[in-house]
């Protein structure tokens, strides 16, 4: 045990680390500003006014005759947007199969499904699950369980993680994962609390 980790963090695999890291910061905004955009392009679909992309949401006010069906399909934006994302990058690696920040981005891309995990987690250890997550508001306006969609969700952040990891490089997986663990992490942090508030703030 003691001689895997000393492997890991030998020069070489230091280096993999910080590669994977550095795409997979960069993969954090990228991710949550395209998953912002599929909230908004939908809410101008359906006629929204005053739709304007915050670095953490989208500001909108809905028309007077809006239905249930269509604020759930504005609601469920924002994880298709993810979803075609993820189904895009594994494209991209299916054609250029060293593609550093595709595999990156499809990873962090499914964090967005995170809820339903943590809904799930809750629900498991009989605390209060959250509902405030996109696909939760989604089975709200359609009153149905919440239960659904935060399946849907787990299985898409599950399978988009073992999918990505067994295309990356059986030599450095250890190191990707690590990397895009620590990278992601680091990428929306910085976003959520610097860059995104500068770049894209939000109002009031």
């Amino acid at each position: 045990m003691r001689q895997r980790v000393s492997h890991i963090f030998k020069g070489s695999n230091v280096r993999l680390c910080l590669k994977w890291s550095f795409f997979a910061a960069l993969a954090g905004p990228v991710s949550i500003v395209l998953h912002e955009v599929g909230h908004a392009l939908m809410a101008l679909i359906l006629d929204y006014s005053n739709v304007r992309i915050t670095y953490h949401h989208v500001d909108r006010i809905a028309p007077e005759n809006i239905q249930p069906w269509e604020r759930a399909l504005t609601s469920e934006a924002g994880p298709i947007a993810s979803l075609v994302i993820i189904l895009l990058c594994f494209a991209i690696v299916l054609i250029r199969k060293h593609s550093v920040f595709a595999k990156a981005l499809g990873m962090i891309a499914a964090i967005q499904y995170m809820g339903g995990l943590i809904y799930f987690i809750g629900a498991v250890f009989g605390a209060a699950p959250p509902t405030d997550f996109d696909s939760a508001r989604f089975a709200q306006y359609l009153n149905i369980s919440i239960f659904f969609p935060s399946l849907v969700e787990v299985l898409i952040l599950v399978g988009t993680w073992i999918l990505f990891i067994k295309l990356i490089n059986r030599v450095e997986r250890i190191q990707a994962v690590i990397g895009i663990i620590i990278g992601g992490t680091f990428g929306i942090l910085i976003w959520l609390t610097l860059l995104g508030p500068l770049l894209l703030p939000a109002t009031g």
